[in-house]
């Protein structure tokens, strides 16, 4: 059975200068976060993949991306180095399935890549790399990138997380939405979801960490990272984060 929760409404207060700034709470985050910044909306210093200290304010980057990953969607540190993906466009119209998603040194050394369709999230736990499509499915692979099996979910992913044996995916379709699936019964309906109407940029950015969802949101004042209880589905409050442009994909820093 869905048990669905509604979060928290953002509060958006204008100021003299007419814009409008989500009224929360802010609370800490990661000291270390890797943040995949969008061609489509660059920040100042350009795309790429960004470092972020949220306790300083200040980042540091961008590592240049793979030149045919033309829309970046997923990043994950897997304690190794970065796992990137997204669309690609090798200037072919090759009708075999390319390689979207590439391992990265924590220098922006491509080390090598993996053939995979288009990929919106990745996310890796116990030897078992979870990879989404836009297409409501999601990929468990192993490590050397086998497949082991595929998860069909309810719809359309734009980034998935991990908690122990529950997977998280997120949704932006007519509602901003994060769904719970048993990954020891992944048939069955998920258990849990949220959904949300008024989140600026909700929808494309999200992680587990400190035993809470983050999702990555935006508003007049920049980004920031909003921190979700997943027992009530209520925000806990936000962090700013120093960084502009279009953020398609977050990750801790192991």
């Amino acid at each position: 059975m869905i048990l669905p929760f509604l979060l928290a409404c953002s509060i958006l207060s204008p100021d003299d200068t007419g814009g409008s700034y989500v009224d929360e709470p802010e609370i800490a985050g990661p000291e270390g976060l890797w943040a995949l910044v969008h061609p489509t909306t660059p920040a100042a210093r350009g795309s790429g993949i960004y470092l972020v200290d949220t306790t300083l304010g200040s980042s540091t980057g961008p590592l240049v991306l793979p030149a045919v990953l033309t829309s970046p969607h997923a990043l994950f540190d897997d304690g190794d180095g970065l796992l990137v993906g997204g669309f690609v466009d090798d200037g072919t119209e090759s009708p075999d399935v390319p390689d979207s998603v590439f391992r990265l040194d924590y220098d922006g050394t491509e080390v090598t890549s993996y053939t995979q369709p288009s990929t919106e999230g990745i996310t890796a736990v116990d030897g078992t790399v979870y990879v989404a499509e836009p297409s409501a499915l999601v990929h468990l692979l192993t490590p050397e990138w086998s497949p082991v099996t595929s998860i069909e979910v309810e719809s359309v992913v734009q980034d998935v997380a991990i908690d122990g044996r529950t997977l998280y995916v997120l949704s932006n379709d007519d509602r901003d939405s994060i769904r719970a699936y048993d990954l020891d019964d992944p048939t069955a309906p998920p258990s849990f979801a949220t959904e949300q109407a008024t989140f600026n940029n909700m929808g494309y950015a999200m992680m587990f960490w400190d035993g809470h969802l983050v999702v990555a949101d935006q508003d007049d004042g920049g980004n920031f990272l909003r921190h979700i209880d997943v027992s009530t589905g209520e925000s806990l409050g936000i962090t700013r984060i120093a960084l502009g442009g279009w953020i398609t994909a977050i990750s801790v820093e192991e």
